[in-house]
């Protein structure tokens, strides 16, 4: 059995998504956990916390250890940041 988690995430200012860093530590550490992504390329604007956890981003991850899958979303959440402006 899977577990599945999802790491939203909201970026520092409400108004243009500028970048990302950590995208490919996180792909060359995780790549055969995750199920899907959510990205926003740069330029999009950025969506309230009201929008939903999800509005500006997240990355979907399976594991069948609950353990180990809360590690690996702590580290995208330490490691995954998102840049507007």
């Amino acid at each position: 059995m899977n577990v599945v988690f999802v790491e939203p995430f909201f970026p520092a200012n409400q108004r243009q998504i500028t970048g990302y860093s950590g995208t490919e530590e996180l792909q060359q550490q995780y790549a055969e956990w995750v199920i899907d992504a959510s990205l926003p390329p740069p330029g999009t604007p950025t969506q309230a916390v009201e929008a939903g956890y999800m509005a500006n981003g997240y990355v979907r991850m399976r594991h069948p250890d609950y353990d180990v899958l809360r590690g690996m979303l702590d580290a995208v959440g330490r490691t995954l940041h998102v840049y507007a402006s």
